[in-house]
């Protein structure tokens, strides 16, 4: 079939079933979201841990050593990377992380969010992104929902930054 009419046909089936088999994979991650172990996890630990993962990142934290929230600890570790990999994505060179409890901000330096599409980036499948699946955010709002918090966008990002995301934790230490 090489350099037939059916070369095309079948090229098209093939990338159009690999779209398909990611969108299948992606409402598989959102709908078998599991239950969280909930434990004290100490910031400064998991930010040191996710800030080896991005070496080449400029960091600012502003997290006590003996800071702790009541979270999954894999569960968190996932949704902070998923922030940094966007931030990245976006062009951050720089990350921001300032904990205030109960909330941790994440701020990043790339570029902004459009104001067209700050109400949906949370909703399952929409990306602004030619490659993005859709599925991070809404996945990462869905686990913090679960484990009885919230992440949302500030309107006003942090001083410094273009994005500014909230992590809420819910007080109880376990």
């Amino acid at each position: 079939v090489k350099d037939t009419p059916l070369e095309e046909g079948i090229h098209a089936i093939f990338t159009t079933s690999q779209h398909l088999n990611t969108f299948v994979d992606s409402y598989r991650k959102l709908s078998q979201l599991q239950q969280p172990a909930l434990s004290n996890v100490h910031l400064a630990d998991l930010l040191h841990d996710i800030q080896q993962l991005y070496p080449n990142i400029t960091w600012r934290c502003s997290v006590a050593d003996n800071a702790t929230v009541c979270a999954d600890p894999n569960m968190l570790r996932q949704i902070l990377i998923n922030l940094v990999k966007n931030a990245i994505e976006a062009g951050a060179k720089q990350i921001g992380m300032e904990f205030s409890s109960p909330s941790l901000f994440v701020s990043n330096d790339g570029l902004p969010i459009p104001a067209e599409a700050r109400k949906s980036i949370f909703v399952p499948f929409f990306t602004t992104k030619q490659t993005g699946s859709g599925v991070g955010l809404s996945l990462s709002r869905r686990m913090l929902i679960q484990q009885g918090g919230n992440l949302s966008l500030l309107d006003q990002p942090k001083s410094g930054y273009h994005t500014t995301f909230s992590l809420e934790f819910q007080n109880e230490q376990r």
